[in-house]
């Protein structure tokens, strides 16, 4: 638990700064931080970070915060027509979830610890 509140006020700090975008996925019932997506700057080889607590995956949390994030990222960044993402080969269950956002794979890469995919979040116009 440390590390994520770790993260996340680092995360606030750069946000502050204007080096990151960061969202939190909140469950409203309980009141309290499940997730967050963040979308960083061009010089990350994957721009987008997400996590979210296993307890929620499959249940729409990530697809409408995700939709959400996208809708206010290409407002906020009028220029800005893609963002990407890279996704260890073997993490299936975040791959499928950003094809299902409407996010295509373009190519596969090497990653630090085995391939990845490389993925581009494309602007809906």
């Amino acid at each position: 638990l440390w590390s994520e509140f770790e993260y996340v006020y680092t995360q606030i700090n750069k946000q502050k700064e204007g080096k990151t975008f960061l969202y939190g996925i909140f469950e409203l019932e309980k009141k309290c931080l499940i997730g967050s997506i963040e979308i960083r700057s061009k010089e990350h080889r994957g721009q987008l970070y997400t996590w979210l607590h296993e307890k929620y995956w499959g249940k729409g949390f990530f697809q409408d915060a995700f939709a959400l994030v996208c809708k206010d990222y290409f407002m906020k960044n009028v220029h800005a027509t893609e963002f990407t993402a890279r996704v260890d080969i073997s993490n299936q269950s975040s791959t499928k979830a950003l094809l299902k956002a409407g996010c295509k794979i373009i190519r596969l890469c090497q990653g630090p610890r085995e391939q990845q995919h490389e993925i581009t979040c494309y602007k809906k116009c």
